[in-house]
C-alpha cells in the first residue's frame, strides 16, 4: 500500500472515530456538572456532631484514639472497664457526617472494618441504636458507653461529657 494512501486512510479513521476537542470538552463539562450536582445533593446537616460519654477518662481522648475506639481496636478505657460503642444506622445522615467529619472515614470503611472483625471471629460490631433519642437514652444509662449526637440534641441539663 502506498504510504500517501495509508496516511490519508489513517487520518480519515482518526477523524471519524476520535471525538473532536469540542466534543471532549462538552463531555468533560457534563461530567463535572453531574459530579457537582451529586456532591451537592449529599445529605449533610449544617449542625456539628459531638462525641459524648460519661466516662471521665475520655476527657483526654485524642482523635486517633477515638478512631481506634470506633474501629473496635481499642476496647477498654484506661481504668480497664469495657467500652460500649454506640452507633446510628449506616444510612443515617448523622452517622455519615460523624464518619466523615470526626473520624475522617467513609461509612462503608467503618462497616468493612466491623465485618472483618466479626467474620474473623476476633471482635464484634458496635451496638446499633435506631434513633438519636435512643442514643441519648443509652448514653445516659450506660456509664462506659461512647456515642455521637448533633450538638442541639444534647441538653444543658445532661451530665454527659462532650468530647469533640
Amino acid at each position: 500500500m502506498n504510504t500517501t494512501i495509508k496516511r490519508i486512510w489513517t487520518k480519515s479513521l482518526l477523524i471519524k472515530y476520535l471525538p473532536s476537542a469540542k466534543h471532549r470538552l462538552q463531555r468533560t463539562a457534563v461530567g463535572l456538572v453531574t459530579c457537582a450536582l451529586l456532591w451537592g445533593s449529599l445529605p449533610v446537616s449544617a449542625s456539628a456532631i459531638n462525641v459524648v460519654t460519661h466516662h471521665p477518662a475520655a476527657e483526654q481522648l485524642a482523635r486517633s484514639e477515638l478512631r481506634q475506639i470506633y474501629t473496635m481496636r481499642k476496647q477498654f478505657w484506661p481504668d480497664g472497664s469495657a467500652i460500649t460503642v454506640l452507633v446510628l444506622p449506616q444510612k443515617s445522615d448523622i452517622h455519615t457526617q460523624f464518619s466523615r467529619q470526626v473520624l475522617k472515614l467513609l461509612p462503608f470503611q467503618l462497616s468493612r472494618e466491623w465485618d472483618r472483625l466479626v467474620f474473623s471471629g476476633t471482635g464484634e460490631r458496635p451496638l446499633e441504636v435506631s434513633s438519636e433519642q435512643e442514643m441519648l437514652e443509652m448514653l445516659e444509662q450506660l456509664p462506659n458507653a461512647i456515642g455521637y449526637l448533633p450538638a442541639q440534641q444534647i441538653g444543658q441539663e445532661s451530665d454527659l461529657l462532650v468530647l469533640f
